[in-house]
Protein backbone atom coordinates (compact mmCIF):
# COMPACT_ATOMS: atom_id res chain seq x y z
CA UNK A 1 0.00 0.00 0.00
CA UNK A 2 2.53 2.50 -1.10
CA UNK A 3 0.31 4.67 -3.26
CA UNK A 4 -2.80 7.16 -2.12
CA UNK A 5 -6.02 5.48 -3.21
CA UNK A 6 -8.13 5.51 -6.27
CA UNK A 7 -10.23 8.34 -6.82
CA UNK A 8 -13.81 8.02 -7.93
CA UNK A 9 -16.06 10.71 -9.52
CA UNK A 10 -19.42 11.49 -8.38
CA UNK A 11 -22.10 9.66 -10.36
CA UNK A 12 -24.52 12.65 -10.60
CA UNK A 13 -23.28 15.80 -12.74
CA UNK A 14 -24.83 18.50 -10.01
CA UNK A 15 -23.99 17.78 -6.68
CA UNK A 16 -24.03 21.74 -5.37
CA UNK A 17 -26.94 23.73 -4.15
CA UNK A 18 -26.84 26.80 -5.52
CA UNK A 19 -27.76 29.30 -3.21
CA UNK A 20 -28.61 33.17 -4.93
CA UNK A 21 -25.71 35.01 -2.34
CA UNK A 22 -26.57 38.21 -4.35
CA UNK A 23 -29.92 38.35 -3.08
CA UNK A 24 -29.05 38.41 0.54
CA UNK A 25 -28.77 41.78 0.65
CA UNK A 26 -31.87 42.60 0.05
CA UNK A 27 -33.53 39.68 2.47
CA UNK A 28 -31.67 41.37 5.53
CA UNK A 29 -32.35 44.94 3.70
CA UNK A 30 -36.58 44.08 4.26
CA UNK A 31 -35.60 42.83 7.88
CA UNK A 32 -33.87 45.97 8.64
CA UNK A 33 -37.16 48.10 7.64
CA UNK A 34 -39.72 45.78 9.66
CA UNK A 35 -41.09 45.13 6.02
CA UNK A 36 -41.01 41.36 7.55
CA UNK A 37 -43.43 40.07 4.78
CA UNK A 38 -41.20 41.12 2.02
CA UNK A 39 -38.09 39.50 4.09
CA UNK A 40 -39.87 36.44 3.95
CA UNK A 41 -40.55 36.12 0.11
CA UNK A 42 -36.80 37.23 -1.00
CA UNK A 43 -35.62 34.30 2.11
CA UNK A 44 -37.16 32.37 -0.95
CA UNK A 45 -35.53 34.12 -3.73
CA UNK A 46 -32.21 33.47 -1.74
CA UNK A 47 -32.60 29.87 -1.81
CA UNK A 48 -34.49 30.03 -5.57
CA UNK A 49 -35.70 32.43 -7.65
CA UNK A 50 -38.00 30.00 -9.45
CA UNK A 51 -39.72 29.05 -6.78
CA UNK A 52 -42.64 32.04 -7.02
CA UNK A 53 -43.16 31.23 -10.34
CA UNK A 54 -42.99 26.75 -9.96
CA UNK A 55 -44.88 26.39 -6.82
CA UNK A 56 -46.92 29.72 -5.74
CA UNK A 57 -50.31 28.13 -4.87
CA UNK A 58 -53.54 29.88 -6.01
CA UNK A 59 -53.72 31.15 -2.41
CA UNK A 60 -51.78 34.59 -2.28
CA UNK A 61 -48.33 33.89 -0.48
CA UNK A 62 -48.42 30.17 -0.13
CA UNK A 63 -46.22 28.14 -1.55
CA UNK A 64 -45.80 24.17 -2.09
CA UNK A 65 -42.46 23.37 -2.52
CA UNK A 66 -41.27 19.56 -2.98
CA UNK A 67 -37.78 18.46 -1.01
CA UNK A 68 -37.85 14.78 -1.89
CA UNK A 69 -40.76 12.86 -0.97
CA UNK A 70 -42.20 15.21 1.08
CA UNK A 71 -43.83 18.31 0.02
CA UNK A 72 -42.72 21.95 2.03
CA UNK A 73 -45.83 24.42 2.80
CA UNK A 74 -45.23 27.78 3.89
CA UNK A 75 -48.35 30.30 4.30
CA UNK A 76 -46.94 33.84 4.54
CA UNK A 77 -49.67 36.13 5.94
CA UNK A 78 -50.21 39.68 6.86
CA UNK A 79 -48.37 39.22 10.56
CA UNK A 80 -48.02 35.81 10.73
CA UNK A 81 -45.64 32.78 9.11
CA UNK A 82 -46.45 29.21 9.10
CA UNK A 83 -44.42 26.86 7.21
CA UNK A 84 -45.74 22.84 7.36
CA UNK A 85 -43.72 19.77 6.12
CA UNK A 86 -45.63 16.71 5.15
CA UNK A 87 -43.85 14.06 6.17
CA UNK A 88 -45.74 10.43 6.02
CA UNK A 89 -49.63 9.51 6.08
CA UNK A 90 -50.35 6.89 9.14
CA UNK A 91 -53.89 5.93 8.72
CA UNK A 92 -52.80 2.52 8.16
CA UNK A 93 -49.83 2.14 10.36
CA UNK A 94 -48.66 0.75 13.45
CA UNK A 95 -49.68 4.13 15.22
CA UNK A 96 -49.34 3.27 18.72
CA UNK A 97 -44.73 3.14 17.69
CA UNK A 98 -45.42 6.02 15.69
CA UNK A 99 -46.18 8.07 18.70
CA UNK A 100 -43.41 6.82 20.65
CA UNK A 101 -41.17 7.42 17.63
CA UNK A 102 -42.26 11.14 17.42
CA UNK A 103 -41.75 11.90 20.71
CA UNK A 104 -38.24 11.06 20.41
CA UNK A 105 -37.77 13.29 17.66
CA UNK A 106 -39.44 16.11 18.94
CA UNK A 107 -37.52 15.48 22.58
CA UNK A 108 -34.04 14.53 20.87
CA UNK A 109 -33.68 16.20 17.96
CA UNK A 110 -35.81 19.30 16.92
CA UNK A 111 -35.21 23.00 18.45
CA UNK A 112 -37.86 24.97 16.47
CA UNK A 113 -40.15 23.24 14.67
CA UNK A 114 -42.64 20.31 15.88
CA UNK A 115 -43.59 17.04 14.65
CA UNK A 116 -47.65 16.98 15.04
CA UNK A 117 -50.48 13.84 14.49
CA UNK A 118 -52.84 15.15 12.63
CA UNK A 119 -56.37 12.62 11.65
CA UNK A 120 -53.77 10.36 9.50
CA UNK A 121 -50.72 12.26 8.79
CA UNK A 122 -47.23 13.11 10.51
CA UNK A 123 -46.01 17.13 9.94
CA UNK A 124 -43.58 19.08 10.58
CA UNK A 125 -45.39 22.21 12.44
CA UNK A 126 -43.81 25.90 12.91
CA UNK A 127 -45.73 29.07 13.10
CA UNK A 128 -44.79 32.16 14.34
CA UNK A 129 -45.52 36.38 14.46
CA UNK A 130 -43.74 37.55 11.58
CA UNK A 131 -42.00 39.97 13.75
CA UNK A 132 -40.06 37.44 15.11
CA UNK A 133 -39.55 35.85 11.83
CA UNK A 134 -35.56 36.60 11.37
CA UNK A 135 -34.26 35.56 8.05
CA UNK A 136 -31.63 33.12 9.66
CA UNK A 137 -34.14 31.80 11.93
CA UNK A 138 -36.43 30.76 9.22
CA UNK A 139 -33.82 29.34 7.21
CA UNK A 140 -32.80 27.75 10.36
CA UNK A 141 -36.11 26.45 10.31
CA UNK A 142 -35.79 25.33 7.04
CA UNK A 143 -33.43 23.44 7.40
CA UNK A 144 -34.48 21.72 10.10
CA UNK A 145 -38.02 20.52 8.46
CA UNK A 146 -36.10 19.10 5.83
CA UNK A 147 -33.74 17.53 7.42
CA UNK A 148 -36.17 15.38 9.71
CA UNK A 149 -38.41 14.64 6.23
CA UNK A 150 -35.33 13.51 4.52
CA UNK A 151 -34.42 11.09 7.20
CA UNK A 152 -37.63 9.82 8.59
CA UNK A 153 -39.86 9.19 6.11
CA UNK A 154 -38.23 6.05 4.74
CA UNK A 155 -37.45 5.46 8.47
CA UNK A 156 -41.45 5.70 9.33
CA UNK A 157 -42.49 3.52 5.81
CA UNK A 158 -39.94 0.73 6.65
CA UNK A 159 -40.42 0.43 10.32
CA UNK A 160 -44.11 1.33 11.02
CA UNK A 161 -45.88 0.68 7.65
CA UNK A 162 -46.83 4.49 6.86
CA UNK A 163 -46.74 5.34 3.63
CA UNK A 164 -45.72 8.56 1.28
CA UNK A 165 -47.66 11.77 1.25
CA UNK A 166 -46.49 12.54 -2.33
CA UNK A 167 -45.10 11.03 -5.18
CA UNK A 168 -41.59 11.00 -4.30
CA UNK A 169 -39.67 13.30 -7.05
CA UNK A 170 -36.54 11.61 -7.92
CA UNK A 171 -34.83 10.73 -10.86
CA UNK A 172 -33.00 7.04 -10.77
CA UNK A 173 -29.86 5.61 -12.12
CA UNK A 174 -29.73 3.66 -14.98
CA UNK A 175 -29.50 -0.34 -14.14
CA UNK A 176 -25.96 0.14 -15.92
CA UNK A 177 -24.93 2.93 -13.17
CA UNK A 178 -26.68 0.71 -10.74
CA UNK A 179 -23.99 -1.88 -11.50
CA UNK A 180 -21.06 1.06 -11.94
CA UNK A 181 -22.33 2.22 -8.22
CA UNK A 182 -22.01 -1.15 -6.32
CA UNK A 183 -18.84 -2.01 -7.82
CA UNK A 184 -17.81 1.56 -6.79
CA UNK A 185 -18.59 0.83 -2.91
CA UNK A 186 -17.52 -2.38 -3.16
CA UNK A 187 -13.89 -1.31 -4.62
CA UNK A 188 -13.95 1.46 -2.05
CA UNK A 189 -14.87 -0.67 0.93
CA UNK A 190 -12.11 -3.18 -0.25
CA UNK A 191 -9.55 -1.18 -0.77
CA UNK A 192 -9.91 0.28 2.39
CA UNK A 193 -9.81 -2.94 4.56
CA UNK A 194 -6.24 -3.44 2.39
CA UNK A 195 -5.39 0.38 3.88
CA UNK A 196 -6.81 -0.47 7.73
CA UNK A 197 -4.47 -3.60 7.57
CA UNK A 198 -1.50 -1.68 6.04
CA UNK A 199 -1.98 1.11 8.72
CA UNK A 200 -2.39 -1.57 11.79
CA UNK A 201 1.30 -2.91 11.37
CA UNK A 202 2.25 0.80 11.32
CA UNK A 203 0.89 1.15 14.40
CA UNK A 204 -1.17 4.16 12.88
CA UNK A 205 -4.63 4.10 14.93
CA UNK A 206 -5.35 7.83 14.22
CA UNK A 207 -5.20 7.20 10.98
CA UNK A 208 -7.03 4.49 10.76
CA UNK A 209 -10.05 6.22 12.13
CA UNK A 210 -9.53 8.93 9.74
CA UNK A 211 -9.26 6.34 6.74
CA UNK A 212 -12.51 5.08 7.34
CA UNK A 213 -14.34 8.20 8.17
CA UNK A 214 -12.46 9.13 4.62
CA UNK A 215 -13.92 5.72 3.21
CA UNK A 216 -17.42 7.30 4.15
CA UNK A 217 -16.89 10.97 2.73
CA UNK A 218 -15.81 8.41 -0.42
CA UNK A 219 -18.80 6.61 -0.99
CA UNK A 220 -21.47 9.85 -0.43
CA UNK A 221 -19.15 11.87 -2.82
CA UNK A 222 -18.97 9.29 -5.46
CA UNK A 223 -22.79 7.83 -4.99
CA UNK A 224 -24.74 10.13 -2.88
CA UNK A 225 -27.07 7.30 -1.64
CA UNK A 226 -30.19 8.26 -0.65
CA UNK A 227 -33.12 6.91 2.01
CA UNK A 228 -32.18 4.68 4.82
CA UNK A 229 -28.65 4.23 3.90
CA UNK A 230 -27.93 7.64 3.47
CA UNK A 231 -29.15 8.02 7.04
CA UNK A 232 -27.06 4.91 8.23
CA UNK A 233 -24.05 6.78 6.48
CA UNK A 234 -24.51 9.80 8.48
CA UNK A 235 -25.32 8.26 11.94
CA UNK A 236 -21.45 6.18 11.32
CA UNK A 237 -19.93 9.61 10.57
CA UNK A 238 -21.05 11.22 13.66
CA UNK A 239 -20.42 8.72 15.78
CA UNK A 240 -16.55 8.41 14.21
CA UNK A 241 -16.52 12.43 14.80
CA UNK A 242 -17.52 12.39 18.14
CA UNK A 243 -14.38 13.40 20.08
CA UNK A 244 -16.42 11.79 23.37
CA UNK A 245 -15.84 8.09 21.54
CA UNK A 246 -12.58 6.09 21.59
CA UNK A 247 -10.33 5.22 18.85
CA UNK A 248 -11.51 1.41 19.68
CA UNK A 249 -15.48 2.24 19.19
CA UNK A 250 -14.55 4.62 16.14
CA UNK A 251 -12.74 1.64 14.28
CA UNK A 252 -15.58 -0.96 15.42
CA UNK A 253 -18.00 1.41 13.94
CA UNK A 254 -16.30 1.88 11.09
CA UNK A 255 -15.75 -1.31 10.17
CA UNK A 256 -19.52 -2.37 11.08
CA UNK A 257 -20.46 -0.02 8.22
CA UNK A 258 -18.30 -1.85 5.98
CA UNK A 259 -19.92 -4.94 6.72
CA UNK A 260 -23.40 -3.75 6.31
CA UNK A 261 -22.70 -2.71 3.10
CA UNK A 262 -20.92 -5.41 1.76
CA UNK A 263 -23.42 -7.50 2.82
CA UNK A 264 -26.63 -5.54 1.96
CA UNK A 265 -28.87 -7.55 -0.75
CA UNK A 266 -28.59 -5.83 -4.38
CA UNK A 267 -31.97 -4.73 -4.80
CA UNK A 268 -31.70 -2.80 -1.29
CA UNK A 269 -28.77 -1.31 -2.18
CA UNK A 270 -30.52 -0.35 -5.09
CA UNK A 271 -33.39 1.45 -3.78
CA UNK A 272 -30.79 4.33 -2.26
CA UNK A 273 -29.26 5.22 -5.68
CA UNK A 274 -31.78 8.28 -6.89
CA UNK A 275 -31.09 12.07 -6.50
CA UNK A 276 -34.52 13.95 -5.28
CA UNK A 277 -35.47 17.37 -5.62
CA UNK A 278 -33.86 19.54 -2.59
CA UNK A 279 -35.76 22.57 -1.50
CA UNK A 280 -33.14 23.49 1.42
CA UNK A 281 -29.68 21.48 1.46
CA UNK A 282 -28.33 20.28 4.55
CA UNK A 283 -24.74 21.22 4.01
CA UNK A 284 -23.21 24.07 5.95
CA UNK A 285 -23.09 27.69 4.15
CA UNK A 286 -19.70 28.84 4.86
CA UNK A 287 -17.74 31.98 3.08
CA UNK A 288 -15.21 31.09 0.47
CA UNK A 289 -12.75 32.72 3.25
CA UNK A 290 -13.80 30.32 6.08
CA UNK A 291 -12.81 27.15 3.40
CA UNK A 292 -9.44 29.37 2.70
CA UNK A 293 -8.67 29.40 6.30
CA UNK A 294 -9.12 25.63 7.04
CA UNK A 295 -6.70 25.11 3.93
CA UNK A 296 -4.05 27.37 5.53
CA UNK A 297 -4.30 25.58 8.57
CA UNK A 298 -4.40 22.32 7.14
CA UNK A 299 -1.40 23.06 5.56
CA UNK A 300 0.63 24.16 8.36
CA UNK A 301 -0.04 21.35 9.68
CA UNK A 302 0.93 18.96 7.48
CA UNK A 303 4.57 20.55 6.88
CA UNK A 304 5.06 20.38 10.43
CA UNK A 305 4.53 16.77 9.95
CA UNK A 306 6.98 16.17 7.38
CA UNK A 307 9.31 18.14 8.95
CA UNK A 308 9.49 16.32 11.96
CA UNK A 309 9.00 12.88 11.01
CA UNK A 310 8.40 12.39 7.21
CA UNK A 311 5.54 10.66 7.68
CA UNK A 312 3.99 10.58 4.58
CA UNK A 313 0.97 8.17 4.85
CA UNK A 314 0.42 10.38 7.58
CA UNK A 315 0.25 13.25 5.91
CA UNK A 316 -1.52 12.10 2.81
CA UNK A 317 -4.39 10.83 5.23
CA UNK A 318 -4.75 14.08 7.04
CA UNK A 319 -4.87 15.91 3.40
CA UNK A 320 -7.79 13.58 2.31
CA UNK A 321 -9.42 13.64 5.46
CA UNK A 322 -10.04 17.03 5.26
CA UNK A 323 -10.68 17.73 1.53
CA UNK A 324 -13.23 14.91 1.28
CA UNK A 325 -14.53 16.69 4.39
CA UNK A 326 -14.99 19.76 3.32
CA UNK A 327 -16.57 18.44 0.27
CA UNK A 328 -19.25 16.41 2.54
CA UNK A 329 -20.04 19.56 5.37
CA UNK A 330 -20.46 22.57 3.42
CA UNK A 331 -22.02 23.74 0.42
CA UNK A 332 -19.42 25.53 -1.43
CA UNK A 333 -19.12 27.77 -4.73
CA UNK A 334 -18.97 25.70 -7.91
CA UNK A 335 -15.60 26.72 -8.55
CA UNK A 336 -14.04 25.77 -5.13
CA UNK A 337 -15.70 22.79 -5.19
CA UNK A 338 -14.34 21.48 -8.41
CA UNK A 339 -10.91 22.93 -7.72
CA UNK A 340 -10.84 20.65 -4.57
CA UNK A 341 -12.10 17.65 -6.60
CA UNK A 342 -9.13 18.16 -8.75
CA UNK A 343 -7.01 18.48 -5.94
CA UNK A 344 -8.10 14.91 -5.18
CA UNK A 345 -8.09 13.22 -8.56
CA UNK A 346 -4.57 14.16 -9.61
CA UNK A 347 -2.81 12.98 -6.23
CA UNK A 348 -4.81 9.87 -5.94
CA UNK A 349 -2.83 6.77 -6.89
CA UNK A 350 0.63 8.08 -6.92
CA UNK A 351 3.22 7.38 -4.30
CA UNK A 352 2.64 9.15 -0.49
CA UNK A 353 5.78 11.45 -0.56
CA UNK A 354 5.00 12.52 -3.87
CA UNK A 355 1.31 12.91 -3.21
CA UNK A 356 2.28 15.59 0.39
CA UNK A 357 3.91 17.40 -1.83
CA UNK A 358 1.40 17.84 -4.70
CA UNK A 359 -1.15 18.79 -1.72
CA UNK A 360 0.93 21.25 -0.36
CA UNK A 361 2.28 23.05 -3.59
CA UNK A 362 -1.46 23.04 -5.13
CA UNK A 363 -2.79 23.99 -1.53
CA UNK A 364 -0.31 26.97 -1.36
CA UNK A 365 -1.25 28.24 -4.96
CA UNK A 366 -4.74 28.28 -4.44
CA UNK A 367 -4.08 30.04 -1.07
CA UNK A 368 -1.73 32.46 -2.88
CA UNK A 369 -3.89 33.01 -5.86
CA UNK A 370 -6.61 34.20 -3.89
CA UNK A 371 -5.72 37.55 -3.42
CA UNK A 372 -9.20 39.04 -2.12
CA UNK A 373 -9.64 37.37 1.75
CA UNK A 374 -9.14 37.55 5.00
CA UNK A 375 -9.50 35.68 8.01
CA UNK A 376 -10.42 35.74 11.80
CA UNK A 377 -8.24 34.84 14.57
CA UNK A 378 -8.68 35.88 18.00
CA UNK A 379 -11.42 38.49 17.20
CA UNK A 380 -8.60 40.09 14.62
CA UNK A 381 -8.83 40.63 10.83
CA UNK A 382 -5.62 39.18 8.99
CA UNK A 383 -4.71 39.73 5.48
CA UNK A 384 -3.59 36.46 3.65
CA UNK A 385 -3.27 38.06 0.24
CA UNK A 386 0.37 37.64 0.20
CA UNK A 387 0.85 34.85 1.93
CA UNK A 388 3.62 32.28 0.58
CA UNK A 389 4.54 35.06 -1.34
Amino acid sequence: MKITPKFYQPLWKQTVVTLYEEVWPEVMKAWDEKNYKQSISNLLDYVNPNIKTLYKSSQSHTYQIPHGSSIIEIMIKENDLTIIGKLVCIEKANKAEIIKEVAEINYRLLKRSQIRITEHDLIIYYASSLVNCEPTKIYSVLKEICYVADHYDDLLIKKYNATHLAEPKVIKLKSTDKILARSIALAILDETIYYVQYLETLNLTNEIVDLLEIALYRIDLALSPQGLLKSKLEQTLNFISEKNNSKEEKIEIGKNFIQFIKQMPIPEFDEHLYQAEVFITQREIVSTEYVYQILIQLNDRCQKLIQNNHNYPSVCIQYLHELYRILYHYNLKPTLHTKILRMIREAAETKWEEAASFFFLQISLEIKNHTTFSYFINGNEKDYSNLHS
